[in-house]
């Protein structure tokens, strides 16, 4: 069972002892404070890591996209091609920073249609902005929105929302944090 079921079958046992619908002792009561405070309790207790999302710091995604970058939301399932790892500003929810490592390992395990990083980086870097002396290959791509990036086995999609991404000063600070990335992977 994947992190995020498991975090959602506590969630809805929480709320439903909480809300008294256990009919086996009716003075369990709470309030709507009790409620939150335990589903949050719960969503603090999940909180996954990842090796891969090990490879950033806070405070380095915030010197990209501004705030204080002091939360991070990992989206691994092993039926998908990459890893996700989701930077978030706790004091303005509009913003955060999402890596996404895609790997030679994982397309191949996920019987993806991509064969390598190196397909798939060429597939969906094709048509970008090509950033020259970044990995075996970078790209700034429309579609998924953000910097691409190639290395050897890796592929690094580095986008976000509220960064205007066709701002010169602002794609230095997302290849900055790129570089970074690519030379603390194995």
């Amino acid at each position: 069972m994947s992190a995020f079921r498991r975090l959602l079958c506590a969630l809805a046992v929480t709320a439903l002892v909480a809300c008294g619908g256990s009919n086996n002792d009716a003075s369990v009561q709470a309030t709507p404070a009790d409620v939150a405070d335990a589903v949050a309790a719960a969503a603090e207790a999940s909180i996954a890591t990842h090796p891969l999302c090990a490879l950033v710091e806070f405070d380095e995604v915030s010197a990209v996209v501004g705030g204080h970058i002091a939360k991070l939301d990992v989206i691994d399932d092993e039926s998908l091609h990459s890893v996700d790892c989701v930077f978030l500003d706790p004091q303005d929810i509009y913003n955060g920073l999402s890596i996404k490592f895609v790997s030679t390992e994982r397309l191949v395990k996920t019987a993806s249609r991509w064969s390598s990083a190196s397909a798939y980086f060429e597939e969906w870097g094709r048509g970008g902005t090509v950033v020259a002396g970044l990995g075996d290959g970078a790209a700034w791509v429309e579609l998924p929105g953000g910097l691409l990036v190639h290395r050897g086995d890796h592929v690094l999609h580095l986008s976000a929302d509220k960064a205007d991404v066709s701002n010169a000063d602002v794609r230095a600070r997302f290849e900055t944090l790129a570089r970074q990335v690519l030379s603390r992977l194995p």
